[in-house]
């Protein structure tokens, strides 16, 4: 989803799954948009799980499901509003891959589930974030029991960012009028389901 000018919106679960105690795993990642995006109209894209491009690690022990951005041959189906490469990548026994990010960007991995060795850092835990320098080169990852990792880079924008509750903008100015556009309803309502 990108928010645009605003949008009203909620991940709740349904009221179905809540009165069956059913489980939901959700990992929801806010990236910012370049300023000359902010105001556009709100977009939601969805792409099945079937449809999304995946390639393995040379071993053929890594699944990188491509959700954003291109990597090799490979070319994501979300329309992102900026530069970005993101991978969400398993492995469910010993595995190595190298990731090459492209120049210039901003990288992060998240490990969502189990654990990971990076070459030259050492162990990274389940829900822990690494954030890498600049000239880190390529990226190598390995697993000795399985694990479930999100890639994440994106070319840095090189703007102001201001931020007040959920309003990212560029300006002070600009989360005011997010605030005052939002408290008169311009960023639509939310009907939930009965």
């Amino acid at each position: 989803m990108h928010a645009g000018a605003g949008i009203i919106h909620s991940e709740r679960p349904s009221q179905a799954m809540a009165e069956r105690n059913g489980r939901s795993e959700v990992v929801q990642l806010w990236i910012n948009s370049p300023a000359s995006k902010k105001l556009v109209q709100p977009d939601y894209q969805y792409i099945p799980d079937s449809d999304i491009p995946t390639f393995y690690s040379e071993d053929m022990q890594f699944k990188n499901k491509l959700i954003a951005g291109n990597y090799k041959e490979h070319t994501g189906l979300i329309l992102a509003q900026s530069e970005l490469l993101v991978l969400w990548t398993r492995a469910d026994k010993k595995a190595t891959q190298v990731i090459t990010p492209p120049d210039g960007f901003n990288v992060m991995l998240y490990v969502v589930h189990g654990e990971l060795r990076i070459s030259g850092f050492g162990k990274v835990i389940a829900e822990s974030l690494v954030i890498f320098d600049q000239d880190r080169g390529d990226i190598e990852v390995s697993t000795d029991s399985g694990t479930q990792f999100i890639f994440l880079s994106g070319e840095p924008l090189g703007e102001n960012v201001v931020q007040q509750g959920p309003f990212v903008m560029n300006t002070t100015t600009e989360i005011l009028e997010a605030m005052r556009d939002y408290q008169m309803g311009k960023m639509g309502v939310l009907i939930e389901e009965k």
